[in-house]
């Protein structure tokens, strides 16, 4: 599903690091242990090796893992760490870090919260919890854990930038530009923030451009209050702007007008699905493959929003009805990021193998 949506730099985990490793004292040990040390993970292995009952090692080693990109690895070991240690906050945040590189965003945020329930005044699992959030669409939810997150640790210039990025997302973007200032106050260095900020100004001008094409529309629907097109391109404007709530307004009165418009109908449920509200999104769409049956898009977009949810049998299913009415934009099924979480089923793998 292809929605319309500002463009962004790179948003920011923050993990919470290994602790210090162990000092070796005296030289008797430095040819023995040499080949152990040759790195991170054969540090950390010859740790859980020798204390298996100790959680640290594992949560280490799981960390490890995670900075060098493996990630199914480090769920393991980090998943050992917690089951050993079940108040391990630190093991929590990382083991959320892991899953949402595997896109698995709602299991992470379950292990965010749990970081948080341990420990309520860490900033940096506000910030994650607020960015995992924000991935999913509840921007609204993202926004309050990124402001905890700032008071938390004022000092975080990833929090800002983060809140940045979700106040952008809601076309607050003067908020949005003061936030990637104070990013770049505590590190002058942060060029996905400094990117981010210059892409605020350039929004705020095409915004401005926005109010005087709606402004306009406004004063046509003023003598023709009943014409469906002028109401739903005044609603495509608002989305563009991130107006989520006067997009809405506009496209319920445009289907006031033609209550069966499937362009109305889909524009809706886009409106809806940006705003993370999918049962309403979901609605809309149920509408439209209602009144078109063969309307493969239709499928395929409740596919999408199925997979946003992570319900990964419900997506499959609609996207098998999709292809069965006719969908083949293969290129869109490799890599629309709406479908990540089915992306590791075998209907996915198999489909995307025979269409290659």
């Amino acid at each position: 599903m292809v929605l319309l949506a500002f463009r962004y730099v790179k948003p920011r985990w923050i993990a919470i690091g290994i602790i210090s490793a162990i000092v070796v004292l005296g030289s008797t040990w430095t040819y023995q242990r040499n080949t152990v040390w040759q790195s991170e993970i054969s540090i950390w292995r010859d740790c859980v090796r020798k204390s298996p009952e100790k959680a640290r090692p594992y949560n280490n080693l799981g960390f490890a893992f995670y900075k060098r990109g493996d990630f199914d690895e480090a769920i393991k070991y980090l998943s050992k760490a917690i089951k050993i240690k079940p108040d391990y906050a630190k093991a929590y945040n990382n083991l959320g870090l892991a899953l949402a590189r595997k896109d698995k965003l709602n299991k992470a945020i379950k292990q965010f919260q749990k970081a948080l329930q341990i420990n309520p005044t860490d900033g940096v699992v506000q910030n994650n919890l607020g960015l995992a959030l924000y991935k999913i669409g509840k921007t609204d939810e993202a926004i309050k854990h990124l402001s905890k997150a700032i008071k938390m640790a004022p000092d975080l210039p990833e929090a800002y930038n983060n809140l940045g990025l979700a106040l952008m997302k809601k076309g607050r973007l003067d908020e949005a530009i003061k936030q990637f200032q104070k990013a770049l106050q505590i590190n002058p260095g942060y060029t996905e923030s400094r990117r981010n900020l210059e892409l605020a100004a350039r929004l705020k001008k095409k915004v401005a451009r926005i109010d005087h094409a709606i402004s306009e529309l406004k004063a046509q629907l003023e003598s023709d209050p009943k014409n469906f097109v002028l109401y739903v391109k005044l609603g495509d404007l608002y989305r563009k702007k991130r107006d989520l709530d006067s997009a809405l307004a506009q496209y319920k009165k445009a289907l006031g007008i033609r209550p069966k418009s499937i362009a109305a109908l889909n524009n809706l449920a886009m409106a809806y699905a940006s705003e993370g509200n999918y049962e309403k999104a979901l609605i809309q769409l149920e509408k439209i493959v209602e009144l078109r049956p063969d309307n493969a898009a239709g499928y395929y977009n409740i596919a999408c929003i199925y997979a946003r949810q992570s319900k990964v049998d419900e997506a499959v299913s609609w996207l098998k009805k999709a292809i069965d009415k006719g969908f083949s934009n293969w290129e869109l099924i490799r890599k629309d990021p709406d479908l990540r979480n089915i992306r590791g089923t075998e209907y996915y793998k198999e489909l995307v193998q025979r269409h290659k």
